[in-house]
């Protein structure tokens, strides 16, 4: 059997050495990512934002858009690409709805042929990750990134 010695100062400096690496490999944690998704200047009303986190097994993460708005927590951090996709709002008025509430629609929704607020229609390069030409990095302990999409 060998023995090898080791000064009290080299595990430290390879332990160091192991953690600026995972740091640099992507493996630095994760953060939150928050912001708006806008059109010509003027907030999505709904639809989808995708974070593809780049390199090894890392995970692709969705967030709803709501009102321009959109939050993901526990985003890898390092680059990301990222897709949007938009979502027509239908919403049909609610049958036998109490006097004294207010029914979510206004009778023009599906069944009616209709949409609640403006119809936005999303440049569907957006949705394909090569094509899309959206992405950002990510860094702890949180990251706003707002995303101004044109036609």
């Amino acid at each position: 059997m060998i023995l090898i010695r080791m000064s009290p100062r080299k595990p430290l400096a390879v332990l160091g050495g192991l953690l600026s690496a995972m740091l640099l490999a992507g493996c630095g944690g994760t953060a939150s990512v928050s912001g708006t998704v806008t059109l010509n200047e003027r907030p999505v009303p709904a639809g989808q934002v995708t974070f593809i986190c780049e390199g090894g097994n890392k995970p692709v993460l969705t967030a709803d858009i709501k009102d321009g708005s959109y939050s993901l927590d526990k985003v890898p951090v390092g680059k990301v690409t990222i897709t949007v996709v938009g979502h027509v709002v239908k919403v049909d008025k609610v049958p036998n709805m109490p006097a004294n509430m207010q029914s979510p629609g206004d009778g023009d929704g599906p069944s009616a042929g209709g949409t609640k607020g403006p119809t936005v229609i999303i440049n569907q390069r957006y949705s394909v990750p090569e094509q899309s030409g959206l992405s950002c990095t990510v860094t702890a302990p949180a990251t706003r990134y707002d995303i101004p999409l044109t036609p």
